[in-house]
């Protein structure tokens, strides 16, 4: 037996082990498709109830800031999913299960939806920016935001581009000047939970709940404590969906009129911060292409693209916008 197969058995008997100390009766285990993540779901459906089953191995994964997090968020009156069972040492969590209604499914059923969910959404991300407490979390910083925006030049363009060795590294030199030069521009303070990876395939409609506790929050292990303007751009910018610049509008005065925050300043980090997370966004397709085979998000890419062209209109952009149309064909 190969090293990789012992690994993966191992992995399963200390799965059933973790299951023998919920005394549940388990009917059957379902396997969850996976994302982008090394993080495992199944579905555990017993006698009297269903619950989720994730599985976060080292190195790549950890529970314990699902943990931290889920606690926040549900001490916030937010609805996150109850932690039935932990095995912080082995990686494991059993969390209750509240169904299927994904809001990107309710939208591909009924596109008329797509107000009064982004609504509901936003007004989770109001009730976030409500919360003046300072949480022990790590904070995002100008270098993890220059680092995740050279992954544009260091998989995008090897992918599209054909260039030799020294025009590449020339064009990666210049990028980061002018990426640096933009994270200063961000004007907003960094004083609210981000939660990273909000958008619609992460949130599921709760129809027995109301308010915002109708919006059941996933995958937010990765939160930080950051800029206001993150989240509303991953909800509108949502590189797995159309949305109109319409919508996009609508639900950016909705959050500015309910919220205090200087308006300038908000419109000018939602565009810096759209432009650096779509450029990472475009780095990543490519690197799962390229490093992991997995070629379904090509698709996705003319899409990021878009919502970047959208956001280098801004004016604080226009030294990126000419580099990337100049030299990097975008």
């Amino acid at each position: 037996m190969d090293i990789c197969n012992a690994w993966i058995d191992n992995r399963e008997i200390k799965i059933n082990a973790f299951l023998l100390r919920t005394w549940l009766n388990i009917i059957d285990r379902i396997k969850i498709p996976s994302d982008a993540s090394f993080r495992k779901y199944e579905r555990i459906i017993t006698s009297s109830w269903v619950y989720i089953l994730m599985d976060a191995p080292q190195p790549h994964e950890d529970v314990q800031p699902f943990i931290k997090i889920d606690n926040i968020l549900l001490n916030l009156g937010l609805s996150a999913p109850k932690i039935i069972l932990s095995d912080v040492e082995n990686w494991f969590l059993l969390l209750e299960d509240l169904g299927n209604s994904k809001f990107n499914d309710l939208l591909i059923e009924n596109w008329d939806l797509e107000i009064e969910l982004y609504t509901s959404a936003v007004n989770v991300l109001i009730q976030i920016n409500k919360d003046v407490e300072q949480y022990d979390l790590d904070f995002y910083d100008e270098q993890i935001l220059i680092k995740e925006a050279m992954l544009m030049p260091e998989w995008y363009l090897p992918l599209f581009l054909k260039l030799d060795t020294n025009a590449l590294e020339n064009i990666k030199n210049e990028y980061n000047d002018i990426i640096c030069s933009i994270i200063s521009k961000l004007k907003l303070p960094n004083d609210v939970i981000v939660l990273r990876d909000y958008h619609v395939d992460n949130l599921l409609n709760l129809d027995d709940r109301i308010g915002i506790m109708q919006v059941w929050l996933l995958d937010f292990q990765d939160a930080l404590m950051w800029n206001s303007a993150y989240d509303l751009v991953s909800l509108l910018q949502d590189a797995r969906r159309d949305v109109s610049e319409e919508t996009q509008q609508s639900m950016i005065n909705y959050f500015l009129n309910n919220v205090n925050v200087n308006k300038d300043d908000f419109i000018n980090d939602y565009h810096i911060l759209g432009a650096q997370r779509n450029l990472k966004i475009l780095g990543i397709f490519s690197r799962l292409k390229l490093r992991d085979s997995k070629e379904k998000y090509l698709s996705f890419i003319p899409r990021v693209k878009k919502y970047l062209e959208q956001d280098l209109q801004h004016p604080s952009l226009e030294q990126l916008y000419k580099f990337l149309k100049d030299k990097c064909n975008l």
